[in-house]
């Protein structure tokens, strides 16, 4: 075994150690600090709600859904800073523009997109709609 080796079991044992007094957030600057490559190992709700840097970029952010409430979603992953980008409306309901694409992009009428609905071409016949689609079809 050469000398270098020598003692690495008992220095990794007392490495594991110490790590484990210290938070994951804590242990990476503490190493980074020190000139160690270290990063948090992290699960999804760690990088949501607990991530400094993620936080600190307003990577997530909350956000009103109509049918969801309040959650965290992702923000634009980059910061421009000449034209910012920043998330600003939640995602759609199913369907919920549905009228806009039929009627306004394609050109069709308000009959054609009832008709739509009615023979399963814009949403499943035996699948009940939602609240907002048949307000959109009235």
């Amino acid at each position: 075994m050469s000398k270098e080796k020598q003692n690495q079991e008992e220095l990794d044992e007392q490495i594991e150690a110490w790590s484990m007094t210290l938070g994951k957030y804590e242990l990476t600057e503490r190493c980074q600090a020190a000139g160690v490559r270290a990063l948090p190992i992290q699960s999804a709700e760690d990088r949501v709600e607990h991530d400094p840097q993620l936080r600190h970029r307003e990577t997530y952010l909350p956000m009103e859904h109509p049918a969801l409430g309040t959650h965290k979603v992702q923000n634009a992953p980059f910061k421009l800073s000449q034209t910012p980008a920043e998330n600003h409306a939640p995602s759609p309901l199913i369907g919920q523009h549905t009228r806009e694409v039929v009627e306004g992009m394609l050109g069709y009428s308000h009959d054609e997109l009832r008709d739509g609905f009615a023979d399963g071409t814009f949403w499943p016949t035996k699948r009940p709609r939602f609240s907002y689609q048949e307000e959109m079809l009235q």
